[in-house]
């Protein structure tokens, strides 16, 4: 047998069986969130560098969110995606997958984080060497009562897009499906827009909606809380399914308090329990996947042949209308493909399969 049938034979078997082997895994994912939460921080803190001492701080965040949109997990990954498995090379064992890119998702979110202070203004440091200590001119021993507001509202079906990575892995032998490396849901921030609002009083608090400026900020990005899962997420599956449904209702017990990922001007202390004083923390989320072997990616080769699929019909007229005597020839010469099927029936016997 020319060794060239025998490469051909063989990369026949190789491209078969990673057809057959390239699947992967899509997960519709449904992501509904509400949560509030509040702390307040002690009396009788005293600021950075000493120049200010506190009489009151209080955060409060509260958050309405929904994400809905669709997981593509194609790219193959050997043994276990997560770290610490047993087996964890064992591809037998674990089927891992992994997502990249950005995929479109329906978001709607309404969230507001707002923090007030009440200060009492010692002499600054350096007077009158910046903005800061010019403002504050002669105000030594007065209170200065101040607020910030963020708060952003989207909905639709391009306010947000799932991006970044994750990984999917399922293991066969405990029949469990874990997601690692989060959901990371990214806001459109050409249509969620953040805004800012922005109060200063002294000697007195201000009054309900009033504020010194207010509007888009793009910095608001960095203060806004997350609310979307970014813990590993577990499930158990039933054993060998191919399409399986999966919902988790999480208490807020079991989910992050988002005042502990509030950026500036939150102050750290916010996350230091022996600064604070009363907190509270109440709400609920729920989780749900619909999971599903990949159609499209079980076959790759299937896309050319469909396309190349008129040719091989085409073949059976072009053989019935021009019945020539050259027909009963073609069994006495075997076709490259008959020499490569029978040249692995021999390689197979030869390693006893």
């Amino acid at each position: 047998m020319p060794l060239h049938l025998q490469l051909a034979a063989m990369l026949l078997i190789g491209s078969t069986s990673a057809a057959a082997m390239a699947q992967g895994w899509i997960v519709d994912l449904t992501w509904r969130y509400e949560m509030q939460a509040g702390r307040t921080l002690r009396d009788g803190r005293t600021g950075p560098g000493g120049a200010d001492t506190r009489i009151s701080a209080t955060a409060d965040v509260k958050i309405v969110a929904e994400a809905r949109g669709t997981m593509e997990f194609t790219g193959k990954l050997r043994g276990a995606a997560a770290v610490n498995m047993p087996d964890s090379r064992n591809e037998q064992r674990y089927d891992s997958w992994r997502f990249r890119g950005s995929k479109p998702a329906f978001a709607a979110v309404d969230i507001h984080s707002q923090f007030d202070e009440a200060a009492r203004l010692n002499v600054a440091d350096g007077e009158g060497a910046n903005s800061i200590n010019a403002e504050r001119k002669g105000l030594a021993g007065r209170v200065q009562h101040t607020r910030y507001r963020y708060e952003v509202k989207a909905a639709g079906e391009d306010a947000g897009w799932f991006g970044d990575h994750a990984d999917l892995q399922i293991d066969r032998v405990a029949n469990k499906l874990m997601i690692i490396n989060r959901i990371d849901l990214q806001l459109n921030r050409k249509v969620a827009r953040p805004t800012l609002s922005y109060v200063k009083r002294m000697d007195k608090p201000a009054a309900a909606g009033e504020w010194d400026r207010s509007g888009a900020d793009d910095e608001a990005w960095r203060t806004l809380p997350h609310f979307t899962p970014r813990e590993v997420i577990e499930f158990d599956i039933p054993p060998g399914a191919e399409k399986f449904t999966l919902t988790r209702t999480y208490e807020a017990s079991q989910l992050p308090d988002p005042l502990d990922s509030l950026g500036f001007p939150f102050p750290s202390d916010l996350r230091d329990p022996a600064k604070v004083r009363d907190k509270h923390h109440r709400g609920r989320a729920t989780l749900t996947l619909n999971v599903r072997r990949s159609e499209a990616a079980a076959a790759p080769a299937s896309a050319p042949g469909t396309q190349a699929a008129p040719a091989t019909p085409a073949a059976t007229p072009v053989q019935a209308d021009s019945p020539q005597k050259n027909e009963p020839a073609r069994p006495a010469q075997p076709s490259a493909t008959d020499e490569a099927v029978d040249t692995v029936r021999k390689l197979r016997g030869l390693f006893g399969r």
